[in-house]
C-alpha cells in the first residue's frame, strides 16, 4: 500500500515562499540573459565580424575550393546548386553567418558581464555611507570612496595612520590587533567609530568604519 506524502502544512507555509523566490530567480535570471542578448546582437562590431567572416567562409567553401578541385566557372556551379536545392544551399549559406555571430555574441555578453561585476565592485565603496579604504603598508590611501575622498582632502590627510592614530595602525599592519572592537574618534567628521579592518592584497589593510549611535558611544564609554 502507498502512503500519500504531504508537507504538515506549517512546513508547506515554509517551502511555497522559496519555490516562489525560486521561479521568481529563474524568470529574472531568464529575462537579465534575453536582454544581454539582444543588447549584444545590436552591437556593430559583433554584425561586422559575423559578416565579414561569415562571407569569408562562404566564399571559401563556395567558389574558391570548388576552384581549387579543378571545377571550371565554380561561380556557375553554385548557381546551378542554387537552383537545385535552394533550401540546402540557403542553409549552408546561414550556417557560416551563425557560428562567428554566437561565437561574437557570447564573447560580448561575458564582456558585458564582466564590466558590470567591475563596476559593481568599484561602486562599493562610494555607497556605503561610512569611510571604507585600503592603505599601502606605508600608511598611504590607495582606494577609497568619493564621500570619504572628498572628507581626506579637505582634512589633509593621505595616510591611514593619520585617522587610526600610529600606535593602533602598526599594531595592524603588523597583524597584532584583533580585527574588529577598536573605538576611535575621527578626525574626519567628529563623530566616534568602530574600527575593524582585513589584511588586503600585497601588504595591504582594508579598514572599515562603522559609525556609533551617540547612546551606542555612552554604552561603550
Amino acid at each position: 500500500m502507498t502512503i500519500p506524502f504531504s508537507l504538515p502544512p506549517r512546513e508547506a507555509a515554509i517551502h511555497e515562499p522559496a519555490q516562489s523566490m525560486d521561479s521568481a530567480q529563474r524568470a529574472m535570471a531568464a529575462s537579465r540573459a534575453e536582454f544581454l542578448i539582444a543588447r549584444c546582437l545590436r552591437r556593430r562590431s559583433v554584425q561586422v565580424v559575423a559578416l565579414v567572416v561569415g562571407t569569408t567562409i562562404n566564399f571559401y567553401g563556395q567558389i574558391l575550393v570548388p576552384a581549387m578541385r579543378g571545377i571550371d566557372r565554380p561561380v556557375t556551379a553554385f548557381a546551378d546548386e542554387f537552383g537545385r536545392h535552394p533550401g540546402i544551399t540557403l542553409l549552408t549559406l546561414g550556417l557560416a553567418y551563425l557560428f562567428p555571430l554566437a561565437v561574437g555574441v557570447y564573447s560580448s555578453a561575458r564582456a558585458l558581464r564582466l564590466d558590470e561585476e567591475v563596476l559593481a565592485r568599484a561602486d562599493l565603496t562610494d555607497r556605503k555611507p561610512d569611510p571604507v579604504l585600503r592603505a599601502g603598508r606605508d600608511g598611504r590611501i590607495l582606494v577609497t570612496g568619493a564621500r570619504t575622498r572628498r572628507l581626506l582632502a579637505d582634512q589633509g590627510i593621505d595616510r591611514a595612520w593619520q585617522l587610526v592614530g600610529t600606535s593602533l595602525w602598526i599594531r595592524m599592519i603588523d597583524g597584532a590587533e584583533p580585527a574588529y572592537g577598536n573605538h576611535i574618534f575621527s578626525p574626519l567628521d567628529g563623530r566616534t567609530y568602530v574600527v575593524s579592518h582585513v589584511a588586503g592584497p600585497a601588504g595591504c589593510v582594508d579598514i572599515h568604519f562603522a559609525r556609533l549611535h551617540p547612546t551606542a558611544v555612552d554604552r561603550h564609554g
